[in-house]
């Protein structure tokens, strides 16, 4: 339960964010009334609007991409079909960003609200590839035709902005100016589907669990969008981690398991293929034997549209293997091989490294555990120094401090054993680096400058590579002890 923990923090990035819950006017009736009103008035982009809004369920989406397929034949350049066409999924992802731009170049000052919406588009687009500087461009143009929109609409449009800010501050780690930004939003119809969102979020990774769960709860109620109570009955499950880390119990465990296969059922019904994989995902840790694993892991694979999601299924089974004591292809060999990790996701690969510290914990002699552990560990600082200026070293830390805490408690169990003498030094010598570590990234943050940083700058980790794959740890004293201890 622990592992599963730590995985939510890498999961971040796989946030959905295109949650449909704004309202539309009495007068429209379903798909039909959605046609109907763009006919009449095709250069209205809220025409268009419509029909993603109206897509509650995955028949709903079905059918608006069918209309907007004959439509987009009738009305080839229009920026607001353009629009849902991407929202809608009719378009290759290497396309949404030329499609986006160019709806909002032409709806620019003709149609404040239109632009508003496509730039809203954008920014989740640039989010979603890691481009937050270029995020934060848009959403501040985002901000600008909002402001110069009409009336009527300048409140939602705010809205929109604000919740676009927020969701940017989230990537940056910010969450309490993203909480700030979001209490911006006045309370009632503003607070729709995409706020509850971006509000579960903030305050369930920025430890407000007691609020994350009324958002989430607020989320799944009866009768509204299923993609929205998908994605509520998640977040459920999501709180109930959280609090299981430190309150952990079998009735937490069914509590989990109950949400998840909630949050699944409604995906699948509102055709929510990113919240289907990240239910199945929990259930792969969940599972109580290797039929339910697989079997959960097959339908994560089968849910999962892109190669990160299909490695976080990967990084899932992985994971129950280890709490399972079984290696997904024979015992480890030290690398991330047999995992199947994406060689170009980070978060992914600092989880894969924690799986195999747990894993040879479990099935190799403890030299070879203290040689991989320490090797494990040195990659995942590399990868972590790489993250600079994103979430992704947020999270990459959390994963990496908490692993360095296993590992000197491993060290400490084995200690007290008998089995490992020397493994006490080890531990305590794992404990400082991580302090010295966190005090140089205190100094580079303050801005100390880079004398007192590098004065500072925790030697590197000593990986044991002379330790022999089965040489046990001997329980003496010795040349031979230290060599073998990781203490030459």
């Amino acid at each position: 339960m622990q592992h599963l923990h730590l995985t939510l923090l890498a999961m971040m990035a796989w946030a959905v964010f295109a949650v449909p819950g704004h309202s539309l006017p009495a007068s429209v009736d379903g798909l039909a009334g959605c046609e109907r009103q763009f006919r009449a008035q095709p250069e209205d982009p809220e025409s268009a609007r419509c029909f993603w809004v109206r897509a509650r369920t995955s028949a709903d989406r079905r059918e608006a991409a069918q209309r907007v397929r004959k439509l987009l034949v009738l009305y080839p350049r229009n920026p607001g079909l353009r629009m849902c066409s991407v929202v809608l999924g009719l378009v290759r992802s290497d396309r949404a960003e030329i499609l986006l731009r160019t709806a909002a170049g032409e709806l620019f000052r003709r149609y404040p609200g239109g632009e508003v919406l496509a730039r809203d588009r954008l920014v989740s687009v640039l989010i979603g590839q890691g481009r937050l500087d270029e995020a934060g461009r848009e959403a501040e143009r985002e901000a600008e035709a909002a402001r110069a929109s009409g009336t009527a609409s300048r409140a939602r449009n705010l809205a929109l902005a604000d919740i676009s800010r927020a969701r940017l501050l989230v990537e940056k780690g910010d969450f309490e100016q993203a909480d700030l930004l979001l209490d911006q939003v006045p309370a009632g119809p503003l607070r729709d589907g995409r706020w509850l969102y971006a509000a579960s979020q903030v305050h369930l990774f920025g430890g407000q669990l007691d609020r994350a769960w009324d958002d989430c709860t607020r989320m799944s109620l009866p009768g509204l969008n299923p993609s929205l109570q998908a994605a509520g009955f998640f977040c459920q499950a999501q709180v109930l981690i959280m609090r299981s880390a430190e309150l952990p119990g079998e009735a937490n465990r069914s509590r989990i398991e109950e949400a998840a296969r909630a949050a699944r059922s409604k995906a699948e019904v509102g055709g929510n293929r990113a919240e289907a994989a990240r239910a199945s995902w929990a259930l792969v840790m969940l599972a109580k034997d290797a039929g339910a694993a697989r079997s959960e892991f097959h339908r994560c694979l089968a849910a999962a549209s892109d190669d990160h999601e299909i490695s976080v299924c990967r990084g899932g089974l992985a994971s129950w293997q280890v709490s399972a004591a079984r290696a997904p292809r024979g015992e480890p060999d030290g690398t991330l091989g047999s995992f199947g990790v994406d060689d170009n996701d980070p978060l992914a690969r600092v989880e894969g490294y924690g799986v195999l510290m747990r894993m040879t914990w479990k099935m190799q002699p403890i030299a070879e555990f203290i040689r991989v552990a320490q090797h494990s560990l040195e990659e995942t600082e590399r990868l972590r120094a790489q993250q600079t200026g994103s979430s992704n070293q947020m999270n990459v830390f959390s994963a990496w401090s908490d692993d360095y805490y296993w590992y000197a408690g491993r060290l400490l169990e084995a200690a007290l054993a008998g089995k490992c003498p020397a493994c006490l030094e080890l531990a305590f010598g794992a404990l400082e680096r991580l302090r010295a570590r966190t005090l140089h990234d205190n100094l580079i943050a303050a801005g100390t400058g880079a004398g007192a940083a590098q004065a500072e700058a925790p030697k590197p980790v000593r990986t044991g590579a002379k330790v022999g794959r089965n040489d046990p740890c001997p329980c003496g004293s010795g040349k031979k002890y230290k060599k073998c201890c990781g203490l030459n």
